[in-house]
């Protein structure tokens, strides 16, 4: 058996997603139009980790635990619990865009418990482990 390196991704991307409460209040096409902006914001950010897997001559990730980071300056509102994944769903899927990620489901990744911390400015940073071939 031999020991492999733990490929970690970080991508850290500015402000935060619109939570389950500030979604029912939005127009479908408004909530559409966030997605995308989501989607394609990831998407750009995960090009250096996917041109970097690409020249080591690996594919998408086939099964990754995925860490959620909200970063909220003092004093502000902050998102329920459990509105976490909610508000990053556009950026996952636009790692699954890029290339960087071989699927979305319970199949292909495993969510972490969203992580809410105190900073400067609002960020969503989302860490990605390589953890290896899915057994389910």
């Amino acid at each position: 058996m031999t020991a492999e390196a733990v490929r970690r991704y970080t991508i850290t991307l500015e402000g935060i997603g619109p939570g389950t409460n500030h979604l029912r209040r939005m127009h479908w096409r408004q909530i559409a139009t966030e997605r995308r902006i989501q989607r394609l914001e990831a998407w750009a950010m995960a090009q250096p980790h996917v041109i970097h897997r690409r020249a080591l001559g690996l594919g998408p990730i086939p099964f990754a635990r995925v860490s959620i980071t909200l970063v909220s300056p003092a004093g502000t509102h902050r998102l329920d619990p459990d509105a976490g994944l909610v508000s990053v769903k556009g950026y996952v899927d636009g790692l699954v865009d890029a290339h960087l990620l071989r699927g979305d489901t319970y199949e292909h990744v495993e969510y972490a418990p969203v992580r809410y911390v105190t900073g400067e400015r609002r960020q969503t940073v989302i860490e990605v482990e390589e953890i290896g071939p899915c057994d389910r």
